[in-house]
This record gives structure tokens, C-alpha cells and sequence, in this order.
């Protein structure tokens, strides 16, 4: 029991420090800026302790003049103060939020891209994702602020806690006793926090889904013409009732911490003021004095219940961490070594041997042997979850093998980081993103704006779309949804795939794969495609998955699965 309690502690305080180090190697000008704002905190709690005292000193000695003077004294300290926390907070901390926030999801969007596509198909580690976009930085940025807490309170206490024990060593100890099951309870209820953010990612990521396909354009016609939104008003019904219900389960063990937290903070307040009277009665203080150390025992409970309740604050930040770790920590396999300048450039053949390919227990392809060779094309053909598309997502390295491996010219083994590399694709279900044509054509930055242009025109022209594009007030740059721009467009289901191909040809490698290509196309649309691709098969090992007929006579060889 113990060391399972020791390694807890052991992953607490290694999370804390990454939190740091992760804020530090993003902007080191943050940490700065939040323990500028700790000292700032710390002396505005201190010194409106002291201020009310020097005040209320001179009021009972009736010293207008003098208090005219201190009151015009410590306004204008209070008001720079005051002016300088809510610049750091208001405006420096938030601008450095911003760039921070940019930087975190940089470093989640890349850690992400290196991770195999299944990854999207496990409902648990798709819940992390979603977790750690959401709240990924917000939980790092909270264990940062809970540090400058804790700073703050120390100073404070130092500062309140020397006027205090000056007078009644008990009042001292009253509060330690009051702090201790205060926080006993807050540990409960930081657990109790967790646990319901936990189980509310799943509810709140179909409320965010069904949410979505009501303002997407893509929905919006079958929305409007069938009844779906039956359907998905369900869906979303029940995720509302899931985080009702959610709610509602933990609301009633918070409410009863909250009010053994509120019994403990009314037991303190009384004995306090009981304490303080018979002081008063027996002129150990005066009125001032009672006024001064009333406020400073509530102030300083509660910047010790702030001290130790960080502890259970960090404790549920440990928690998000070690998710946000297991996200953006995870290395990239072997396989993804760099490793290109030990393969050929000359590309003779691609074997694959012993290929098995599993998922959920299901094994989709089993013992696969095959060799294709330079210079032709293979139409790869099977019934419906026959694997074609998971043979395609293996060669063209998304999926790794469960057994078995690839072979570049028969001898070299071919890993994922070359395969991903070398294999062009167009997928069946190939996504157009909202941006303009020339992106989703060339599907990387502009590098020479003239030979790029060049090149899209070209093949906009070759698959037979280039007159509509011609069309368009911005041309190539038009963008591919009026959803974030003005001057957006869209297509048909044909012309989608058109632009497909059209990207497809502008990404050509050493082998090319085109899953379903042609099946919205038209039939001489289709009998185009088929020509056009036929062009393009020279020194490569082209490979195509269709249940078109028009295909059977171009292809070199025919693969059954």
C-alpha cells in the first residue's frame, strides 16, 4: 500500500515540474509575469490589513487631519496597485494565453498526425483527444496559477499572521484545526470534480456532434429533406439528459461538503468573535483591535484553507497532466525513424509477404502474399469488407501489419516512415477542406506561385473541370465552402471526385494508389479518368480499388481478396 501511495506522490511531483518546464519552454515571460502579479496580490492583502488598522488607530484619536491625509495616501496606493494587477491579469497574462494556447495545440495537432489513424477508432483514447483540445492548456495554465497562489498566500500569512499571534496565540491554533478538516474535504471533493469531468467528455463530445451537423453545410440538405433531425434530436436529447444526470449525481455529495465546509467557517467566525469579546471586556484590546483581528482571522483561515487546498488543486491538475502527457508524450514508433537514404531511388517491385491485419479481435486480412511491379497497374477487387481498403491503408503506411512485412525490390524491408513517404493515395471518402482550390489541389504551401498555378490549371484542364473553375471570382483561389468565406463555392459529387483526382496527379510518387475513384463520375467521365490515370502509371506501381467495369481493360493484372 505504501509504494502505491509513494509512486502516486512520485507521478504528482514529476507532473508539477513538467507543467513548469512546459510553460517555461513556451514563454518564459509568462512565469514572470504571474509572479509579479503574486507579489502584487500578496502586498494588496497585507497592506489593506494594515490600512484599516492605521486608520481606525487614527479615527479613535480623532486626528481629522491626519486621516484626511492617510485616506489620500492609501487610495493613491491602492489605485496603482490595483491599476498594475489588472494590466498583468486584464491584458499581459491574457495576450500570453493566446499565444500559448496556439503553441499547446501546435504541439497536440503534431503529436496527434504522428499517431496511427486507429487511434480515432477507440472510443476511450478519442475521449482523451477530445479532453485534451479542449482543456489541455486551461489545465497546464491552472497548475501555473495555483503556484502563484501558493506564493501569495505564503506572503500573506507571513504579513496578517505577525498582527494576529501578536495578540491571542489560540486564535492561531483555532484556525489550523478549522483548516485541517476544511481541507480533508476539499480532497474529496477535487476527486469528486474529476471524476464527473471524466464522465461527462463522453455526453458533452455527442452534444458538441449533434450540435454541429445543424449549422455544417454539408447536413444542411438532408436535414431539410429527410427525418433525420428526428434522429439527431434524440441523440442530442440524451446527451443533455446524460450531463443532467451527471450533474445532478455529484451535486448531491457536493452539496454536503459544502455544507460541513460552511458548518467548519460558522463554528471558526463564532468562536472568534467569543474570543475577541471577552478581550474587549476585559480592555486587553480596543474597538479597533477587535474590528482589525476579526478581519484578519477570517483572511487569514483563508489563505491557510487556500495553502493546503492547492494540495488537492494540484492533485487534479496531476491528473489532467498525466492525460495531456500520454497525448502529446508519446514517441513515434520505430518504424518512423528516419531512415529514407538507406532505400533505392529506382523502385522495381513492392512485395508483400505474410501480411495479417487485425482489429477489435476481428482478423480482416490473413496470411496476404502478393508482388507488384514497376511500370503496371493492378485493379484490386473483393466484396465488401473483403480488407480492400485496409491492404491500401497498410501499403500506404496508416496501418501497421499485425504479422508479416514489406519489401522494397525483394529484399529491403519497407517501414512505415517510407511508406508514408513514397505512397500517394486518393481515399474513397477523400475530404476537401475549406480553403482555396490551389490548396486542396496541391496540398501543401505555395512555394513558386507560377509553376503552381501552372500546374493546377494543368490539371484542372486534364480531368475536365477547368472551364467552371474559370468561372469562379477568384479562380483557383476560390475557396471550396461559403462556410467561413463570402466568395466560397461548391460542387457536385462528380466534381468533388474531379478535384480529387486532379490532387491525386499533383502528388504523384513512386506508387500510386486511387480507391473508388471514378464512382460519382459519369460514364464518360469515368471512361476519362480511366485514360488519364493510365498517362500518369509510367515508373510507378499504380494500384486501384473499383467496381467499375470501364477498368478491366487497362490494368495489367487483376488482384482477388
Amino acid at each position: 500500500m505504501d509504494g502505491i501511495y509513494m509512486k502516486k506522490i512520485k507521478v504528482f511531483y514529476k507532473n508539477v515540474f513538467y507543467a513548469i518546464k512546459y510553460i517555461y519552454k513556451i514563454d518564459k515571460s509568462y512565469i514572470f509575469l504571474e509572479f509579479l502579479n503574486v507579489i502584487l496580490t500578496a502586498f494588496s492583502s497585507i497592506f489593506s490589513v494594515y490600512s484599516l488598522k492605521v486608520l481606525l488607530d487614527v479615527f479613535v484619536q480623532k486626528k481629522i487631519n491626519v486621516l484626511t491625509i492617510m485616506l489620500f495616501i492609501i487610495f493613491t496606493i491602492s489605485i496603482i496597485v490595483d491599476y498594475l494587477q489588472n494590466k498583468i491579469e486584464k491584458q499581459s497574462i491574457e495576450l500570453k494565453k493566446i499565444i500559448m494556447s496556439e503553441r499547446t495545440n501546435f504541439d497536440l495537432y503534431n503529436s496527434i498526425l504522428n499517431k496511427n489513424v486507429l487511434i480515432f477508432e477507440d472510443k476511450e483514447y478519442y475521449d482523451k483527444i477530445y479532453l485534451n483540445m479542449t482543456q489541455g492548456l486551461s489545465n497546464i495554465l491552472s497548475l501555473q496559477n495555483n503556484l502563484g497562489k501558493l506564493l501569495t498566500q505564503i506572503l500573506s500569512i507571513i504579513g496578517i499572521g505577525s498582527i494576529v499571534i501578536q495578540y491571542d496565540f489560540r486564535i492561531i491554533v483555532l484556525v489550523l484545526i478549522v483548516v485541517l478538516f476544511s481541507v480533508i474535504l476539499n480532497f474529496y471533493q477535487a476527486k469528486l470534480d474529476f471524476k464527473k469531468n471524466i464522465d461527462s467528455i463522453y455526453p458533452s463530445r455527442i452534444f458538441d456532434y449533434t450540435t454541429r451537423t445543424v449549422y455544417l453545410k454539408q447536413y444542411s440538405k438532408e436535414l431539410r429533406k429527410f427525418k433525420i433531425f428526428e434522429v439527431i434530436k434524440a441523440m442530442y436529447k440524451k446527451s443533455v439528459d446524460d450531463i443532467y444526470h451527471i450533474n445532478e449525481k455529484y451535486a448531491k455529495k457536493s452539496i454536503q461538503v459544502t455544507m460541513m465546509q460552511d458548518i467548519l467557517e460558522f463554528i471558526l467566525q463564532f468562536c472568534t468573535i467569543i474570543i475577541l469579546f471577552f478581550k474587549y471586556i476585559v480592555n486587553e484590546i480596543l474597538i479597533s483591535d477587535f474590528l482589525v483581528l476579526y478581519n484578519s482571522t477570517m483572511d487569514l483561515c483563508l489563505y491557510i484553507k487556500s495553502i493546503f487546498n492547492i494540495i488537492p488543486d494540484f492533485y487534479q491538475n496531476s491528473l489532467y497532466i498525466s492525460e495531456f502527457k500520454e497525448i502529446i508524450e508519446s514517441k513515434k514508433s520505430e518504424s518512423d525513424n528516419d531512415c529514407l537514404n538507406n532505400y533505392p531511388f529506382l523502385l522495381d517491385s513492392l512485395k508483400l509477404e505474410n501480411i495479417s491485419f487485425s482489429f477489435k479481435s476481428r482478423r480482416i486480412i490473413d496470411n496476404f502474399n502478393y508482388e507488384f511491379q514497376n511500370n503496371k497497374i493492378y485493379l484490386i477487387q473483393g466484396k465488401n469488407g473483403a480488407g480492400k481498403s485496409t491492404l491500401l491503408n497498410i501499403i500506404c503506411g496508416l496501418y501497421k501489419t499485425a504479422c508479416g512485412d514489406i519489401y522494397i525490390n525483394g529484399v529491403i524491408k519497407a517501414e512505415q516512415k517510407w511508406l508514408k513517404e513514397n505512397v500517394n493515395i486518393m481515399f474513397q471518402d477523400g475530404q476537401l477542406y475549406a480553403l482555396p482550390l490551389i490548396y486542396n489541389i496541391i496540398m501543401r504551401p505555395i512555394q513558386n506561385k507560377d509553376a503552381d498555378e501552372k500546374l493546377v490549371w494543368d490539371l484542372l484542364d486534364k480531368v475536365g473541370i477547368a472551364s467552371k473553375i474559370q468561372k469562379l471570382p477568384l479562380t483557383i483561389y476560390t475557396p471550396i465552402s461559403n462556410e467561413l468565406d463570402d466568395y466560397g463555392t461548391s460542387f457536385s459529387g462528380g466534381e468533388m471526385q474531379k478535384i480529387l483526382l486532379a490532387r491525386s496527379l499533383a502528388n504523384t510518387k513512386l506508387i500510386n494508389i486511387y480507391d473508388e475513384v471514378s464512382n460519382a463520375m459519369d460514364v464518360e467521365s469515368k471512361k476519362d479518368a480511366v485514360k488519364l490515370i493510365r498517362k500518369y502509371y509510367k515508373n510507378t506501381i499504380t494500384i486501384v480499388v473499383s467496381h467499375d467495369n470501364e477498368w478491366n481493360d487497362y490494368v495489367d493484372q487483376i488482384v482477388k481478396l
